[in-house]
């Protein structure tokens, strides 16, 4: 790999980096970015490997707080879930500006979901950017729609534009990115509980349905192709709970019928193909699960990062 590697870690779910019970998936970005068979991985030929854990963002600075008194003033809220993760994703995104700015593809791996924020705020400078996201799960409630109140549900319409904005625009850099720019390839899970609820995604979807008419491979490309006709360079997100549980039982919101690592190689191709991928994460993986996680994802990883090189060369070899 010949492109600069920034590979950056962000251990926090729900703001916090402690394990909680059923949902270790803070400790996954931890996992992956001490295993040596990946940093050797993307290290191979020489590459330009950067690494930063960052987890030194548990709560807002003093100059940040708020204060607990009142309750309408300017400023964060130590302890509080929104301000913790207001910090934690403005550190992301400044870390991603940097490499951004520096010229190096910032391969990320997140706790949870909503730490895409920081991605889109730290991409931001890029321009029009599109987004594919993959996951089991729409992540597209509002609070007027969730039943529950659980913001890791909401990264998709947060990132739309659909809830949130005044706390996503103190995140620097964030911008929204249109519903027309975004496409989300998963969706398998059920909601057994939930039978009339229906999918929420933006954008355009590639479901189980549209992979049972056309064919896996014919769904990915079609999907491409008119996302390509809005935008040229996209923001890929991996919840790796798109994976089946056969594949990776990645926590305990894993549902069957996700996609072998087989087909995620070729989704993340085809994007490399037609497409310049400007930024990159894998999220959502509590190691405690499964104890083979580790090794199933770090190929995965090391392809992301190759597809994401092929995807700038192409950029950097085309006509004009």
């Amino acid at each position: 790999m010949s492109t600069p590697i920034s590979l950056i870690g962000l251990p926090y779910v729900f703001g916090r980096r402690d394990a909680s019970p059923r949902n270790a998936m803070a400790l996954g970005p931890r996992e992956l970015l001490s295993h040596q068979t990946l940093l050797s991985a993307l290290s191979e030929g020489g590459c330009d490997l950067a690494v930063e854990l960052i987890e030194d963002v548990d709560d807002p600075a003093p100059d940040e707080t708020a204060g607990y008194f009142d309750a309408n003033v300017a400023g964060l809220f130590a302890g509080d879930q929104m301000s913790r993760l207001q910090v934690q994703t403005a550190r992301l995104a400044h870390a991603v500006r940097y490499a951004v700015s520096a010229d190096r593809m910032p391969l990320v791996a997140n706790g949870g979901c909503t730490c895409a924020l920081g991605m889109v705020a730290g991409l931001a400078a890029i321009g029009e950017i599109g987004m594919v996201w993959f996951d089991a799960h729409d992540d597209a409630e509002t609070p007027e729609t969730s039943t529950s109140g659980l913001v890791e549900g909401m990264p998709v319409s947060m990132i739309t534009g659909r809830c949130w904005q005044a706390f996503c625009r103190q995140i620097p850099g964030f911008e929204s990115i249109p519903d027309d720019r975004i496409l989300t390839i998963g969706l398998h899970e059920k909601y057994e509980h939930k039978p009339d609820r229906g999918l929420k995604s933006p954008g355009s979807v590639v479901t189980p349905a549209i992979v049972k008419s056309k064919g896996y491979d014919a769904a990915i490309i079609d999907a491409l192709a008119d996302l390509r006709t809005r935008c040229s360079k996209v923001y890929v997100h991996v919840d790796v709970d798109v994976l089946d549980p056969s594949v990776l039982k990645s926590s305990n919101h894993a549902a069957e019928g996700g996609l072998s690592a087989e087909q995620l190689a070729y989704a993340l191709d085809a994007i490399a193909d037609n497409f310049e991928i400007v930024g990159l994460d894998f999220s959502s993986f509590d190691p405690t699960i499964d104890p083979h996680g580790v090794h199933t994802l770090v190929p995965l990883l090391v392809h992301a990062a190759s597809a994401s090189t092929r995807s700038r060369i192409h950029r950097n070899h085309s006509p004009g």
